[in-house]
């Protein structure tokens, strides 16, 4: 990542009962200005350099991140295969924090979507050169076909969905049609909330929901760790699931 000086400091609002999308933090400028910022205003944390990092990475030391590039590099070890040979869709990819883990981890990581142009342009400003494209899916048929266009340009056989699905999120419908573009044998790496697996019935019946009309996903690692801390106290429970999709015949 571009390193930048930052002139600002953070100070987090630690109230009692606030639920995870209502929290907020301060942010207190140079110049003695304060701004109070939701942190899932995402297009306001990316505007700001390095606030993202700084909030989300370090001070609630989300773990999504690592967790699902250690857990998908450990599918593809097993099956004998190597981080290079593996060509990433990173969905839900907001400015690069996941796709920069996967390049460090030696994968290729050429294309990357989100709903939002302000993570697309924090990406451009603060990891240039990361992927070769990025698309902004903002639910429509057109942005459908741009990233079904991008999967079969640079042959994408793997997907990266890290903390972005569910409620206020990527709906559940429009990743299913996204997984659904892959060709058989690819990889699907995502994380959810431990709730949200259970509600499904598991890791299986998660890939399965995500599968669609396709014959189900396998299930290659299916494991319980801590998202991030909540700014309250306490934490978040996540679920990393890694699957592969059949191959034909």
């Amino acid at each position: 990542m571009t390193t930048t000086a930052r002139d600002y400091t953070v100070e987090l609002d630690r109230i009692p009962g606030a639920g995870q999308d209502e929290e907020t933090f301060v942010v207190r400028q140079a110049d003695g200005s304060d701004e109070r910022i939701r942190l899932h205003d995402y297009d306001r944390v990316y505007a700001i350099p390095g606030l993202y990092e700084e909030v989300v990475q370090q001070q609630l030391e989300c773990a999504s991140p690592a967790t699902i590039v250690a857990k998908l590099a450990e599918a593809i070890a097993a099956d004998g295969r190597h981080a290079g040979d593996i060509r990433v869709l990173d969905v839900g990819a907001g400015n690069g924090v996941i796709g920069e883990g996967l390049r460090d981890a030696g994968f290729r990581v050429p294309v990357a979507s989100d709903a939002l142009v302000e993570a697309r342009d924090a990406a451009e400003r603060d990891r240039p050169g990361l992927y070769a494209e990025y698309v902004i899916d903002d639910g429509t048929v057109e942005a459908f076909g741009k990233i079904a266009g991008a999967i079969r340009r640079h042959e994408l056989n793997a997907l990266t969905c890290a903390a972005a699905l569910g409620p206020g999120h990527i709906p559940l419908e429009r990743l299913v049609g996204i997984w659904g573009l892959m060709p058989a044998g690819s990889y699907l790496a995502l994380t959810a909330s431990s709730a949200l697996v259970a509600e499904w019935g598991g890791a299986q019946n998660a890939l399965n929901a995500v599968s669609g009309d396709d014959a189900p996903t396998e299930v290659l690692v299916a494991e319980p760790f801590r998202h991030r801390l909540l700014m309250r106290g306490g934490s978040v429970d996540y679920d990393v699931i890694v699957g592969r999709k059949p191959l034909e015949g």
